[in-house]
């Protein structure tokens, strides 16, 4: 089986645009930037907080609030 492929057929394609691409990818969109920065926060304080535990617990008894 041989395929013949003509030039032009394939100097019909075109890169696309930013705007296809982002159309494609389901682009940009508020809510997930809105659940990543909620998302980021959460673990900023979720580590602030087992940090200052740990602190606690290292501290001895007389230190310790």
């Amino acid at each position: 089986m041989k395929t013949n492929h003509n030039n032009q057929e394939f100097n019909q394609f075109q890169q696309l645009s930013n705007e296809e691409l982002l159309t494609i990818n389901g682009g940009s969109g508020f809510w997930e930037d809105v659940a990543y920065i909620t998302g980021r926060t959460l673990r900023c304080i979720w580590e602030f907080s087992k940090t200052a535990s740990e602190y606690q617990h290292s501290l001895p008894a007389n230190l310790k609030k």
